[in-house]
C-alpha cells in the first residue's frame, strides 16, 4: 500500500467540475466552458481550477461579448453529471485499500478499520484486540477468508462476518507494519526476522530468517520477491530456501517501497524521496530495471486493474500507459468490477465509484430565468413543449435548440396543461382562463371560460374540459368562428372538483375527488373496484384501453366493461401512480420519483434501467427520440432509454442467523423451543438506478408463499414455527421486482420435544410392549401356577376319590354284600311269616343301598371322568331302571364317536341325576306306552331328551313342581346348562349342558 498514513496529507486545492463551474446564474456561456475546457486540454469528468474561485476570470471585453451574445441566442449546454460519485453513509472519508471477494462483495480498508459493502450498506467490523484501528493491505484465501493488517504491527483476517487476530504473528516483536502477500495456500508477510509464513489450510506458520529483516514484497508468477532493511534483494518460492538475487539497481537507502502488485513479469517500487517510480522486472534470478519514471508529487500506491498499472499520487492518478487518468481524488486504489463499475479508494473522499452506466444529463439554457420553472411539458411533432410558471411556452426539439413561442398574460399566471388539436393548434390551460393558438397563424386567443381547467379531452368535434366546478364542453368550430359568440355547455356541475376524464366510445370517464365515475347519456354511475370507490389522479384512453392511475391501488385497466389491476406484484414501483404520460405508442407511469413503461398490452412494465439516484422528484416528464425528459427542482434532465445491461451471475447470501434472538450455536437442528428465528442476508448488488429488495419464504410451511420485504429490509423473522423439517430461501429483485441474484437457501429442523419424538416414541412404544408382554407372562405365569395348583389338588382329590371308592368298594361294598347274603340266607330259612317279610324287607333296602353306593363309587371312581364313560353308563343304568317296566324305552345314542373330553366326577354325577330324575318320573307318574331317551352331542353341547306318551302334566304351576323337578332345575343351573320342559301331546325333558374343552 502507502508508505505512512501520516504522510499523505489532503490537496487543499479547490476544484470544480463543469457542472460546478457553470451554474444557471453564471453569465458565460456554456458552449464557451466547453470550448475553454477542450481547450486547456481538460477532458470530461477532470476538473478545472480557474484562480482561487470556481468561476474564469475573463477580460472585460470578453465578458461584453457573451452578454450581448446570451441576449440574442438561444443555445442549450449540457452539462455532465459528476464522473465519480462518493458513496454516501460511508464509515470513513480517508480509505486505504479494495477488495473483490469471490462473492462479489467489496471490502474497504480504513482509518477506521475494515467493511465489507455490498451496493446499499456498509458492515463495519473490529476486534477488541486491535492496537491501531486502521487496516489495509486486503486480500483473499482460497477459503474465502478476507487478510489485512493494521499499522500497529498486527495481522487480522475476517470469517463468517467476524474479525479474528493471528496469533501466531507476534506483532510485539516487530518494529513496523508489516506488507502481505497471499501466493497460492500460503501467506507470506514482512518481519523484523525475515519473512512470516502462514499456510492457510493447515493454519501452521514458520519464521524464515533474513539479515536485518524485510520491509516489502511482492509476487511474481510463483515467486515472492522481497526488498530488506539492508536494501538488498532476496526470492521465496513455496518448498524452497530463500536465495537472494542480484541487481545492478541502484536505489536510495530510505523510502523505497516494493508495491505488492505485479502486472505480468513487471512488479514496481516507489521512492518518494527523489519522486521515483521503477518498473522493475526478474530474470535470471536479478532484479532488472524495466524503466525509471519522475513524478514531482507524492506516490501514495501502485495498483493493478485489467490489465492495467495505475499510479496514484496526491492529485491524480493515472495509467502508466497514459491513456486513462482520474484526477483530483487522492487515490489509494483503484478495481473494476464484472459490470465495468469503477471503484475507488480516495484518502479523502473515501468510497467513490464510476458507473459504466449512462448517466443523467442536466440540461441547461442560458434562456431560462433561474426562478421560472417547468409547469408542464408535452410533446408534439417531435419537439417538447415546456410551459413555464411565468406563463411562456418554449419548443425544444431534442438537440441543443430551445425557442420561444408565446407568452400568456401575467394575469392568468403558470402554463398548467397543453393539449394538442392537430395542424399546430393547441389548447393551453392557464392558472387562471383557456387559450387557444393557432400555430399556422401564430395567434393566441383567449376561450371565455373563467375558470380553472385540470384536463382536456376532444371527442366527435367536441371539446370537453375537467374543471374545477365540473365537466364542460363545446363545438370545435367554435375556436375559428369569430364572427358569432362563443357557446358551451354543462356536463356535470355540482361544484365538484373534476380532475382528469377520458373518452371511450360514447362514454365518458371522468375522476372526482369523491371517486371515478362513467357518464353515459346522462347517466352518472360510480365506477367500482371490489365494491370500493377508485381515488384516481389521471384516468387516459391509451389503444382503446381505460388506463386509471390511482392513489393506492396501481394502475387499473378497463377493458370490454372489465377492470383488472397492476400493483406491484406485477412490477410496479408503487402503488401510487401520480400521471399517465402517452406519447407515439408508448406510455409511461409517472411517481413522484422515478417511472416505468407500460407495455402495449397494459398487463405489465418494460425493463429499462434508468439513473433514479440523480433525480430529486419529479415535476413533469416528457418522451421524444428515444429520451426522456424529467423536470426536478433541479432542473432538466435527459435520459436514454436503454436495456439493462446483461445480468452478471450473483448470489444472495445468509450472513447471519439469530435464533430468540442469540446467535445460532445449535447449527442445522434446533430445539422446539427455539422457533424465532431471525435471517439477515445480502447480496452484491451495485447498481446506480435502483436498490434491491427482497422476497422470501419457508418451503413447507402452511403459509409457504412468497413474502416481500420492505425497502432497505434485510432482516426477516420467522416466528412460532411448528416442529417440522423447513426450507428458508430468500432471492433479492430490484425495483421492478425482477429477479437479480440467484436464491439462498438454508435447510433446518425443529425438533419436537422429547415426548413426541420417534425415538421416544419407539421407546414408549417398546416399554408398553414390554410391560404388556410382562403382565401377560405374569398373568399366564400365575394362571399355570393356579392350574398347576389346581390340577396338583384335583390330583390330590381324585387320589382320594379313588381311595374312598376302593375302601367304599373294597371294604363297605364286601360287607353290604355279606349283610345282602346273610339277610337272603337267613329270609329262605324262615316260614312265611312276619319276620320272613320283615326280612325280606330288610335284603330289598340292602339291594337299593347297594345299587346306590355303587353309584356313589362310579362317581367317586377318577377313571370315568370323561364323556365316554358317562354316556354309556347312562345307557345301562337307562335299560336296567326300565328293564322290569311295562314301558318300552328307546335309546338313541351318537352314532360316531364320541369325543374324548374330561368331565369332573361331579358333573358327571349332576347328569347322571338329572337324567335318572327325568326317568324315574316317567317311569313312575307318566302312566306312558313308551319312553325315548335320545342323546345327541351338539358341537360343545350335550344334548338329552327324554319324551314319553304319558298323561303329562302342567310344569308352570308352582303346585306340581317336585323335589325331583327342582333338584334338576338346580343340578342343570349349577353346570351352566338349560332345561326345558312342556307337555302337549307328549311330555318332553331335555337338557342342553356345555361341555368342557379340557382334553384328557
Amino acid at each position: 500500500m502507502w508508505v505512512k498514513r501520516r504522510a499523505v496529507k489532503h490537496n487543499a486545492a479547490k476544484h470544480c467540475t463543469w457542472q460546478s463551474a457553470y451554474k444557471p446564474t453564471d453569465r458565460v456561456s456554456g458552449c464557451f466552458l466547453v470550448a475553454l475546457c477542450r481547450k486547456t486540454g481538460c477532458r470530461q469528468g477532470e476538473t478545472v481550477t480557474f484562480g482561487g474561485k470556481n468561476r474564469a476570470t475573463l477580460p472585460r471585453f470578453f465578458h461584453l461579448f457573451f452578454s450581448f451574445f446570451l441576449a440574442c441566442a438561444c443555445q442549450l449546454a449540457v452539462a455532465q453529471a459528476t464522473a465519480v460519485d462518493v458513496i454516501p453513509h460511508q464509515p470513513s472519508p480517508e480509505a486505504y485499500d479494495l477488495l473483490r471477494d469471490s462473492k462479489g462483495y467489496l471490502w474497504v480498508g480504513h482509518n477506521l478499520g475494515i467493511s465489507r459493502y455490498d451496493g446499499s450498506q456498509f458492515i463495519n467490523l473490529h476486534n477488541p484486540r486491535q492496537n491501531s484501528l486502521s487496516l489495509s493491505d486486503l486480500m483473499e484465501d482460497k477459503r474465502g477468508r478476507i487478510w489485512c493488517h493494521n499499522f500497529g504491527g498486527q495481522i487480522f483476517y475476517v470469517e463468517n462476518l467476524q474479525l479474528h487476530l493471528l496469533t501466531q504473528y507476534k506483532s510485539e516483536e516487530e518494529y513496523g507494519f508489516p506488507r502481505m502477500i497471499i501466493c497460492g495456500d500460503e501467506l507470506i508477510a514482512t518481519s523484523a526476522k525475515g519473512l512470516f509464513v502462514y499456510n492457510t489450510v493447515t493454519d501452521q506458520a514458520k519464521y524464515y530468517s533474513v539479515p536485518k529483516g524485510t520491509s516489502s514484497l511482492t509476487k511474481v508468477g510463483n515467486k515472492i520477491i522481497c526488498y530488506s532493511n539492508s536494501w538488498e534483494w532476496y526470492c521465496y518460492e513455496a518448498g524452497k530456501p530463500i536465495s537472494k538475487l542480484k541487481t545492478d539497481l541502484y536505489l536510495p537507502n530510505q523510502g523505497s517501497v516494493l508495491q505488492n502488485v505485479s502486472l505480468n513479469d513487471t512488479f514496481y517500487l516507489t521512492t518518494n524521496k527523489t519522486g521515483h517510480y521503477y518498473k522493475l522486472t526478474l530474470e535470471n534470478n536479478a532484479v532488472k530495471l524495466h524503466s525509471a519514471n519522475k513524478l514531482s508529487t507524492f506516490i501514495n500506491t501502485i495498483s493493478v486493474d485489467f490489465g492495467q498499472a495505475w499510479v496514484h499520487t496526491w492529485n491524480f492518478s493515472f495509467t502508466t500507459d497514459g491513456k486513462d487518468s482520474v484526477r483530483g481524488q487522492n487515490l489509494s486504489d483503484l478495481l473494476s468490477d464484472a459490470q465495468g463499475h469503477r471503484w475507488m479508494s480516495s484518502l479523502k473522499a473515501g468510497l467513490c465509484v464510476q458507473y459504466n452506466v449512462p448517466q443523467a444529463r442536466l440540461l441547461q439554457s442560458s434562456l431560462l430565468n433561474p426562478k421560472d420553472y417547468i409547469r408542464s411539458m408535452h410533446t408534439e411533432n417531435n419537439e417538447v413543449l415546456w410551459g413555464m410558471t411565468s406563463g411562456k411556452l418554449y419548443r425544444f426539439n431534442g438537440h441543443s435548440s430551445l425557442q420561444y413561442v408565446l407568452s400568456v398574460p401575467k394575469q392568468a399566471g403558470a402554463i398548467e396543461n397543453i393539449a394538442s388539436l392537430g395542424n399546430g393548434q393547441l389548447l393551453i390551460a392557464a392558472s387562471i382562463g383557456l387559450y387557444y393558438y393557432d400555430g399556422r397563424k401564430r395567434s393566441l386567443n383567449q376561450v371565455p371560460i373563467e375558470t380553472t381547467v385540470k384536463d382536456i379531452s376532444e371527442n366527435e368535434g367536441k371539446v370537453y374540459i375537467a374543471t374545477t366546478a365540473g365537466i364542460k364542453f363545446f363545438p370545435l368550430e367554435n375556436l375559428h368562428q369569430t364572427d358569432r359568440p362563443f357557446s358551451w355547455q354543462q356536463v356535470y356541475s355540482d361544484g365538484a372538483r373534476c380532475r382528469s376524464i377520458a373518452f371511450t366510445g360514447d362514454s365518458l370517464i371522468a375522476v372526482f375527488n369523491t371517486g371515478t365515475y362513467i357518464i353515459r347519456r346522462n347517466n352518472f354511475q360510480p365506477l367500482l373496484y371490489k365494491h370500493h370507490p377508485i381515488y384516481a389522479s389521471r384516468v387516459r384512453n391509451i389503444g382503446g384501453k381505460i388506463v386509471i392511475a390511482t392513489f393506492g391501488q396501481g394502475v387499473l385497466v378497463l377493458e370490454n366493461g372489465t377492470l383488472r389491476n397492476l400493483t406491484e406484484k406485477e412490477g410496479l414501483a408503487s402503488n401510487t401512480v401520480m400521471d399517465i404520460k402517452s406519447n407515439n405508442g408508448t406510455t409511461w407511469l409517472i411517481y413522484t420519483d422515478r417511472f416505468q413503461q407500460l407495455n402495449q398490452a397494459a398487463t405489465s412494465v418494460e425493463d429499462y434501467a434508468f439513473p433514479y439516484a440523480k433525480i430529486d422528484g419529479i415535476n413533469q416528464f416528457a418522451y421524444l427520440n428515444n429520451c426522456v425528459y424529467v423536470s426536478t427542482t433541479t432542473g432538466v434532465f435527459c435520459m436514454q432509454i436503454t436495456k439493462p445491461a446483461a445480468e452478471i451471475g450473483r448470489a444472495t447470501y445468509i450472513d447471519r442467523i439469530l435464533v430468540n434472538g442469540k446467535e445460532n450455536n445449535s447449527g442445522r437442528e434446533l430445539h422446539h423451543n427455539e422457533n424465532f428465528l431471525q435471517f439477515q442476508v445480502s447480496t452484491p448488488y451495485f447498481s446506480p438506478y435502483s436498490h434491491i429488495l427482497y422476497q422470501y419464504r419457508i418451503k413447507n410451511a402452511p403459509d409457504s408463499a412468497w413474502q416481500r420485504g420492505a425497502s432497505g429490509q434485510t432482516a426477516f423473522t420467522i416466528a412460532a414455527l411448528e416442529p417440522g423439517s423447513y426450507d428458508f430461501e430468500v432471492v433479492a429483485t430490484d425495483e421492478s421486482r425482477r429477479i437479480v441474484s440467484s436464491p439462498a437457501e438454508y435447510h433446518f429442523e425443529i425438533l419436537p420435544p422429547w415426548y413426541q419424538r420417534l425415538v421416544f416414541k419407539i421407546g414408549l412404544g417398546i416399554l408398553v410392549a414390554g410391560s404388556a408382554f410382562y403382565l401377560v407372562w405374569l398373568y399366564y405365569r400365575r394362571r399355570l401356577r393356579k392350574q398347576r395348583q389346581e390340577y396338583e389338588k384335583l390330583l390330590v382329590i381324585q387320589a382320594e376319590r379313588q381311595r374312598i371308592s376302593s375302601e367304599i368298594h373294597d371294604d363297605v361294598g364286601a360287607g353290604l354284600s355279606a349283610v345282602r347274603l346273610l339277610t337272603e340266607l337267613t329270609r329262605n330259612k324262615l316260614p312265611d311269616t312276619e319276620a320272613r317279610q320283615e326280612v325280606g324287607k330288610i335284603h330289598a333296602s340292602l339291594s337299593e343301598l347297594s345299587y346306590k353306593m355303587r353309584e356313589v363309587i362310579w362317581s367317586l371312581n377318577a377313571d370315568n371322568d370323561n364323556l365316554e364313560n358317562l354316556l354309556y353308563y347312562l345307557r345301562r343304568q337307562a335299560r336296567q331302571l326300565f328293564e322290569n317296566s311295562p314301558i318300552d324305552l328307546q335309546i338313541t345314542f351318537p352314532a360316531q364317536d364320541i369325543p374324548d373330553i374330561v368331565i369332573s366326577g361331579e358333573k358327571r354325577r349332576h347328569i347322571y341325576l338329572a337324567v335318572k330324575e327325568a326317568l324315574h318320573n316317567s317311569l313312575k307318574h307318566s302312566e306312558a306306552t313308551t319312553c325315548e331317551l335320545s342323546i345327541r352331542i351338539e358341537g360343545r353341547f350335550l344334548r338329552i331328551t327324554v319324551v314319553d306318551d304319558g298323561k303329562g302334566f302342567v310344569p308352570l304351576k308352582k303346585e306340581t313342581a317336585s323335589n325331583g323337578l327342582n333338584n334338576m332345575k338346580r343340578r342343570i343351573q349349577e353346570m351352566n346348562g338349560q332345561l326345558e320342559i312342556w307337555s302337549q301331546e307328549k311330555t318332553v325333558v331335555a337338557f342342553r349342558i356345555p361341555l368342557t374343552e379340557k382334553h384328557a
